[in-house]
């Protein structure tokens, strides 16, 4: 008899130890099932963090806006737990500094913003925003909702600065410098906005009475010389390396509007566009690749958007130029060599000058406007930066560094 109540005992407490373990069994389950539903939909999160941050970036030459409305089109375009992503560009899209050495981002705000490098992508479902993960087992333990969240960081190349001579800056006499928005309409006159922007890998030297309505930043452990001129931004070193590669032609090598240029003024053999002194002549939009550029006191008129890829020299002199609608995006001089680039007009000329390889000197009787990059900038001619280009006014490399 004393076996068998030992034997029921001991049945009884095993099945007491396999009602504990079915209960921890089940929680472990639980706890399986749904942080495997959470990193799912992180995962989900994250590919439309990374699409929205890759899409905005490329965006980001046409504004501040374009890139967050880009920002918000590519996450839509993702789906996590079943629901298509919905960002939010006020919080959701940051704009700022990215610094490979440190890895770290600094946000930009305020007309700072058009400085910007990178930018922040997040896709969250959160409580705090009314659509948290819901979980199905965790709820028998009192937790319903998870919050998820993923980011992404995307830079360019062409960073914010709108006026850059990466290897030096220089203003030889008295400029004013400073920004406007083309879509609000035309420049009101000096001092329009604050986003004239100008930044270097090397030294900057302004001249006395020069007026820089933005930052005016030297390289990393470079200088600024701006005794009596005036400065309402950022003077300190940057942090980083500005990148800004020369541009490649691509495709427009071989398939350009060429045949639209003038037999009389272009070589299709040279490929050299030389238009001689009192000449009038309109040219229609389109992509066209040059070798050298000698334009002298003509008077040209352009009927729709063009680019220019110049592969030789680039050297205007007293000219007339109308960009289409006056916006410097439809005109833009993208030079992929090193050379000598002389940017001389007679009145306002509204276009992107792209040349980091290049010396650019711009000369003129009025001031320019739009956006200039060159490995040597030497500034004669005051410039109007137009903030709808967001930087450099053309595509850079993107890169997803976080």
């Amino acid at each position: 008899m004393l076996r068998r109540v030992r034997s029921t005992h001991r049945a009884g407490l095993v099945l007491i130890y396999v009602a504990i373990a079915m209960v921890a069994f089940v929680g472990f389950a639980a706890l399986a099932v749904d942080v495997g539903h959470e990193r799912l939909v992180k995962s989900q999160l994250q590919q439309a963090a990374d699409a929205g941050a890759r899409y905005a970036i490329t965006g980001f030459s046409k504004g501040l806006q374009a890139a967050k409305d880009n920002a918000v089109a590519a996450a839509a375009d993702n789906k996590a737990d079943g629901t298509q992503v919905a960002i939010n560009p006020n919080t959701d899209v940051e704009f700022g500094t990215w610094d490979a050495n440190a890895r770290t981002f600094t946000v930009l705000t305020g007309s700072a913003q058009s400085a910007a490098n990178a930018i922040r992508v997040t896709a969250r479902r959160t409580a705090a925003v009314g659509n948290p993960v819901q979980l199905i087992w965790s709820s028998m333990f009192g937790k319903s909702g998870a919050d998820v969240s993923a980011h992404a960081i995307a830079v360019t190349s062409t960073y914010g600065f709108s006026v850059v001579g990466l290897s030096s800056i220089k203003v030889g006499k008295s400029v004013n410098i400073d920004s406007y928005n083309s879509s609000n309409g035309s420049y009101s006159g000096f001092p329009d906005d604050s986003s004239g922007n100008c930044a270097s890998n090397g030294n900057i030297t302004l001249a006395s009475g020069s007026k820089i309505y933005g930052s005016c930043q030297p390289g990393k452990g470079k200088t600024l010389s701006a005794s009596g001129a005036t400065v309402t931004g950022s003077t300190a070193p940057l942090s980083y390396t500005l990148n800004y590669p020369a541009p490649v032609p691509g495709t427009a090598a071989t398939t350009n509007d060429n045949a639209n240029l003038p037999g009389a003024y272009f070589n299709s053999s040279t490929r050299d566009f030389t238009i001689p002194n009192n000449t009038s002549l309109t040219l229609p939009g389109g992509t066209y690749y040059v070798n050298n550029i000698s334009w002298k006191a003509a008077t040209i008129d352009f009927t729709g958007p063009v680019v220019f890829y110049i592969t030789g020299s680039f050297f205007t002199f007293n000219n007339h130029v109308t960009t289409y609608q006056n916006l410097p995006e439809n005109l833009k001089f993208e030079v992929t060599t090193a050379t000598t680039v002389t940017y001389d007009f007679d009145q306002a000329c509204n276009a992107v000058v792209y040349a980091p390889l290049a010396d650019v000197t711009t000369l003129g009787q009025a001031d320019d406007y739009g956006s200039i990059i060159a490995n040597t900038l030497n500034m004669g001619t005051g410039w109007h930066v137009d903030e709808t280009l967001g930087g450099a006014g053309v595509a850079g490399v993107v890169e997803l560094v976080q």
